[in-house]
This record gives C-alpha cells, structure tokens and sequence, in this order.
C-alpha cells in the first residue's frame, strides 16, 4: 500500500478543529490521530504545521463533458486549474442532446469525461428532451445513481407547471434534489436587448416567476436549490418561504474581480439582465455573509476575471494566462472575503466549499469530510500566503471603492490518495476520475 503521512496539520471540518495527523493509503484516509507512526521508512512524510488541512472543494457547476476525448488536452487544462485551487470532484448540468432522450445523453456525456482526472458527476435536465417522466427520473438514479436534477425556463421547454410539481412529488419521495435556476423574463424576448433599452415589468415578472416556484417547492415540501441568487429582493422572497420549508440557496459572492477594479453600483448598472434602477439591489454584503452561516445557504464561485495589479491604480498590469486563471484562485477570494475579513470562520469555509456541497450532492461521507474511511480528497491550505492578486467590492456610485490583496492557497492538493500538485507542480499523469454513484442527499 503507498502511504502518505501528513503531520501536525490543524484538521478541519464544519464541525472544529483539532491538531493531528492524518495517514492516507489506497485512496482513503486511513486514521486521524496524534502523533501516528510512520508505516515504513518509504512513506512520504508531509509537515502541515500551522496550515489547514480540509476536504477537497466540490465544483458543483462545471461545464466538461464536451472536452472529453475530442480535446483531451483542454480537458487536462481544466482539471489543472481545478485542482491547483483546491477542487477534487466536479459535477456539470447535462442539456438535452439532439435526438436523444435523457438516458442516451446522460451515457454519451459519461463517455466522453472518461479523460477527467477528477472523479466526477452529473445533474440531469428535466426539461428539454423529447420527453422527461417520472420513470425517466427513477431509471437514472437507480441504475445511475444520479441524485440532483436541473430544471430552467419551464414552459417555453417543454416542462409545464403541473408537471414539475409532479416530478417534484417524486423527487421528494425518494430524496432527491432539483436545482432551479429562474429564468429571466428577457430569454423570451421581453427584456434588454442593450444596455439602454429598458424594460419595465422585467423585474416584476422575474420576482413573480421566483414566487411561483417557491410556492410549487413548499406546496410539495420537496427538496429544492435555487441557483445564482444575486439581489436582495430575491432573498427576501426566499425567506418568506423558508418559514414553511427548508429550501436551499446558492448566493453569487458580491465580490467583483476583474479589469480596472472599478466595479461601481450606480443607476445604469446592469447584473444578470436586470438594471438595478428598475428595483432590483445587490443584497448587502454584511447579510450576505451572515445568510452563509446558515445551512440553508451555499455559496457559488465568483465567474469574473482576476488581475495582476500593482498597489497603485495608475500602474495596472493584467494577468490572464488562459480562460482557466480564475477557478486556480476562485477559494483564494472567497478565503479572502470570508475568513481574512474575520466574516467567516474555518469552519465556515470548510462546510461551504466542501461538505455542504457534499451532502446535498448525495457525496456525503464518501467525500466533503475528513474522516476515517472517507476518499481521500484533500488539500493542505496556507492561510498565511500572500498574493499579487487583488479583488474589489461593489460600491455604491460615489464611495471610494474598496480592494483586498488574495490571501490563502492550496499548498498541497491530494486526489484520492495521490499527490496532484505541491503548491509548484502539478502531477497529472497518475490521476484518473470516475464516475460517481451518489446516494439521496444527506441531512444538513
């Protein structure tokens, strides 16, 4: 058996910390303990004093299949990037495919991820095939073990209301989850078409569908995720119906990261479509991060680009090597904004990027925790590093507007067992994904 001896590290997990060491081998973590003796004098041995070791980050929305073997190199980028920032499993939204119904394309997108060098996963599409059934749903997660769903833009795709409650009946019954991300009311042609044409009921059609869904989910109780919530307005919404049901969120990080650091909130802003002079206002970053203290919320990664800048606004310089550079820093700013910020514990941290994710993806506790018997999925991060990277914070027009230099990486990552990267290099040619059966989503 190769084993890796990983030393005095703080290991953490939503629930503490303790100081101890950990042994992996043969993919899983072997025993947490103080002071474990080195199997054999072959083992590698790695001193995590004063760092943190976690659970591996879930990506819980990546596009990878159509890489594949096609463009395996592309693939290899994607997972480098993944995994230099603390990323060890994936999972990708699987739309409909040209004359084939959700079994057919949920196998040929299987097929072509087999160059992941991640272990990955899929949500299904419930709207857009030929035809999407109850019986479609059972054959996926019983021969499959695909447990989370993904329905948008219901109507106009082939999935009317009256059915979604239905299959949210069913996914209750079994446990399962359906990801829902609203559509806008301008993807059926009322809305912006520019940045100056403006659109009045687009706002109140947007919160109108919003409450409509919310009303579907707690009328089933069914287990449900809303994705990319931005505005305050939708939280509110949102928390009117977590009265009667646990409903879960996925908040955008109101952390702006990108040319020119001057990410200014005025009347002609535009985010998601919307303009924010029609009503619509970024939910406030002190509640933003006391919504991800509770465990209905989850946070998604920041999407923008990151810049290479000196500390002086007239002496910029832009680093973006390849489309990739944002998600080998995506936890450096949440680490950053949450934890460097004193918003959020370690704790915190761990629990939104790894066993959150986890448990509501069916993961849980096979991945998302440091725990005996668990994948062996993890990362040694340095909260004491500091980069040339910066991110800004919204403002509103008028105030100075605030930035923060990067801290925080992964200094080691594992991958089932294996060294992926060592906080220079990166060690791909050992690594091969899987595909995932999950299970029903574990309580949180």
């Amino acid at each position: 058996m190769n084993y890796v001896l990983i030393r005095n590290g703080f290991v953490v997990n939503s629930s503490g910390i303790r100081t101890a060491d950990v042994l992996i081998g043969n993919n899983k973590i072997i025993e947490i303990a103080e002071n474990i003796p080195r199997p054999d004098t072959e083992t590698p041995v790695i001193d995590a004093s004063g760092k943190y070791v976690m659970p591996g980050a879930i990506d819980t929305n990546r596009t990878f299949s159509e890489f594949g073997k096609v463009l395996k190199d592309e693939m290899v980028k994607l997972c480098r990037a993944e995994i230099i920032g603390g990323t060890t499993f994936m999972l990708e939204n699987i739309e409909p495919k040209k004359k084939m119904n959700c079994v057919g394309g949920l196998y040929l997108s299987k097929n072509r991820s087999e160059e992941s060098l991640l272990d990955f996963g899929f949500h299904l599409s419930v709207n857009g095939w030929s035809e999407f059934t109850a019986k479609d749903l059972n054959y996926c997660f019983a021969h499959e073990g695909v447990t989370t769903f993904y329905s948008h833009g219901f109507a106009e795709n082939g999935l009317d209301l009256d059915m979604l409650a239905d299959l949210m009946v069913k996914i209750k019954e079994k446990g399962l989850m359906l990801l829902i991300e609203v559509s806008h009311p301008e993807y059926k042609g009322s809305g912006y078409t520019g940045m100056s044409q403006i659109y009045e009921q687009s706002v109140t059609e947007h919160l109108a569908q919003l409450k409509l869904l919310l009303d579907i989910v707690v009328g089933t109780k069914s287990n449900a995720t809303f994705l990319n919530i931005s505005f305050k307005e939708e939280v509110e919404l949102i928390q009117e119906a977590q009265k009667n049901h646990k409903i879960y969120v996925e908040l955008t990080l109101p952390c702006y990261i990108g040319e020119g650091m001057n990410f200014v909130v005025d009347s002609k802003t535009i985010m998601q479509g919307f303009s924010l002079s029609e009503g619509l206002s970024l939910t406030p970053y002190s509640i933003f991060w006391s919504l991800l203290k509770d465990d209905q919320f989850l946070v998604s990664r920041p999407t923008l680009r990151v810049s290479n800048v000196d500390d002086s606004p007239d002496n910029m310089v832009f680093n973006r090597p390849d489309e990739y550079f944002v998600l080998k820093n995506a936890l450096s700013v949440l680490f950053t904004s949450g934890v460097a910020r004193k918003n959020i514990t370690i704790e915190d941290f761990c629990n939104l990027i790894s066993e959150k994710p986890a448990k509501l993806m069916g993961l849980y506790p096979q991945k998302g925790v440091i725990r005996e018997g668990s994948d062996a999925d993890i990362i040694i991060w340095d909260a004491a590093v500091d980069r040339n990277l910066y991110c800004s914070y919204a403002s509103i027009e008028g105030e100075k507007i605030s930035t923060t230099k990067l801290k925080g990486k992964a200094q080691f990552v594992f991958v089932k067992g294996i060294m992926a990267y060592d906080g220079e290099v990166f060690y791909g040619d050992k690594l091969k994904g899987r595909y995932v059966y999950r299970i029903p989503m574990a309580s949180i």
